[in-house]
């Protein structure tokens, strides 16, 4: 499921976790994020990133944590290789990926 009028891709099952692609605007991915933490009572949130929207994902925690008071943040950053192929020539490409766990101080407790 994805929606394209929020730019917010949908497609893990667990309704907290974000996808932040290159297409989607930030400010439609901070107002979904203090609608979980706000309305829905979600008391952690997965941000996930593949390659260049990572820039995206650390910009929307850093803004997520001064908007929405007792934020806490734990992210990690590794890279994954992926064999692509072109005409008769074989390699592998090294694709960064981060995911960000946005989470209250009742989530740590």
């Amino acid at each position: 499921v994805s929606t394209q009028s929020t730019g917010v891709n949908m497609t893990d099952e667990k309704p907290n976790v974000i996808r932040v692609t290159n297409l989607g605007k930030l400010q439609n991915y901070v107002n979904y994020a203090v609608t979980l933490f706000e309305e829905k009572g979600e008391k952690q949130i997965i941000l996930k990133a593949l390659g260049r929207p990572i820039q995206k994902t650390v910009s929307l925690a850093e803004i997520l944590k001064r908007r929405i008071s007792g934020l806490h943040q734990q992210t990690t950053i590794s890279s994954s290789a992926l064999p692509y192929s072109l005409e008769l020539e074989a390699n592998t490409r090294y694709i960064s990926h981060i995911p960000c766990l946005l989470y209250t101080s009742d989530a740590a407790d």
